[in-house]
């Protein structure tokens, strides 16, 4: 990431700390095209006049890199020998401006729109053979979000009633995939 966008992002996330009613912080493990893990902080109320939060999150899963023999032939073209093995990973940097649409008891159900940065990793190794060799991809994409959250326990719900204390929000993630064409 170039010095100027790193800059940009600094001085966004910085307006939007000083700005926000509130923050959380969340973190979740998961399946997606893998086993993954994510955390996220949002800024609540970031704006004066619109009900927004600005949630930034990373991610991380696991996942196929592919099938070993096909992608040889694609980036090598050279059949040769050994045992194939992959291994994929993806990172993943979200943002997102969230809006609350409705509720469900006390919680709210948020829907929101966001851009979505993805660094994906295949390695290829032909144990016993003569290669080895990453294949990389960095697109840019959008996400659309749809989320809520539920309390554990009524105890919590009375406790933060009562005092003014930061929170724990823990956070699964059920996703899906739809494969588009071939």
């Amino acid at each position: 990431m170039s010095l100027l966008r790193t800059l940009a992002l600094a001085l966004i996330l910085a307006a939007a700390t000083a700005a926000s009613a509130h923050t959380t912080a969340g973190l979740g493990v998961g399946a997606t095209a893998g086993f993954g893990a994510q955390a996220d902080v949002t800024f609540h109320h970031f704006t004066r006049d619109l009900p927004l939060a600005l949630r930034v999150s990373a991610a991380y899963s696991g996942r196929d890199a592919g099938i070993p023999l096909d992608a040889r032939h694609v980036f090598i073209n050279n059949n040769t020998n050994g045992t194939p093995t992959e291994d994929g990973h993806a990172w993943q940097l979200r943002f997102d401006l969230v809006h609350p649409v409705a509720h469900l008891g006390t919680s709210p159900v948020n829907l929101g729109l966001g851009a979505r940065k993805a660094f994906f990793t295949g390695t290829f190794d032909f144990v016993g053979g003569n290669e080895n060799f990453d294949v990389t991809g960095r697109p840019w994409g959008v996400g659309l979000v749809l989320d809520t959250a539920f309390a554990i326990g009524d105890r919590m719900d009375d406790a933060d009633a009562a005092i003014n204390q930061p929170s724990l929000e823990f956070l699964g993630l059920v996703g899906l995939r739809w494969r588009l064409g071939d």
